[in-house]
């Protein structure tokens, strides 16, 4: 009887730890440095050390055709830079996959910048084994932006896309730890109301 009131206590005061409001939870993940963000739409990890912003928190940009759906950075500048990691949605306007959106969308983006470098790119298998392409590539968007590493993918979820990027300055070394984050996204059922 006793080892089963400690456990009830215990798990009571462990899921208060990751309580988050707006119906999202967090949880730690199988690796030391992520931790899994959730929403009714998708789910990713994101490095436990970044601050998460919201858009309550007017912080975040206000694209015209996109949603911001997460945004998080790290908390300590290194050149000048905050790491960062963005997730943009939008609805679907054509019946289309993964691996053809993120292919159709590298090409169009990669005329957004002044400067492109193509570094590689790689097949990735979401958790639902739905297959995309992961791009890394060095940019900058003007002369006066700093040259940064970007890991780009996009994933298809019932009649929404999701764009996810994740920028880094030039002092990270070992990019390929971070595409790990984008192979843990996945689409959650949209609760109907």
């Amino acid at each position: 009887m006793y080892k089963y009131i400690v456990f009830l206590i215990s798990i009571f005061l462990l899921s208060s730890c990751f309580w988050v409001s707006n119906n999202e939870k967090k949880e730690t993940s199988k690796t030391t440095w992520l931790e899994i963000y959730s929403t009714w739409t998708f789910e990713v990890a994101v490095p436990v050390a970044w601050k998460k912003y919201k858009k309550d928190d007017n912080l975040l940009p206000k694209p015209i055709f996109w949603k911001v759906v997460l945004a998080a950075s790290s908390k300590e500048s290194s050149l000048w830079f905050y790491n960062n990691f963005v997730i943009l949605s939008q609805k679907l306007w054509t019946k289309i996959n993964s691996l053809e959106y993120s292919t159709l969308n590298n090409v169009l983006s990669a005329k957004d910048y002044l400067e492109y470098n193509l570094l590689k790119e790689n097949e990735i298998y979401f958790p639902d084994k739905d297959k995309s392409k992961v791009y890394f590539f060095e940019a900058r968007y003007n002369a006066k932006s700093p040259k940064t590493y970007f890991i780009q993918t996009w994933k298809v979820c019932w009649e929404n896309w999701y764009l996810l990027t994740i920028w880094l300055n030039q002092m990270v070394k070992n990019l390929d730890k971070y595409e790990k984050i984008l192979e843990t996204f996945s689409c959650n059922i949209q609760k109907k109301w």
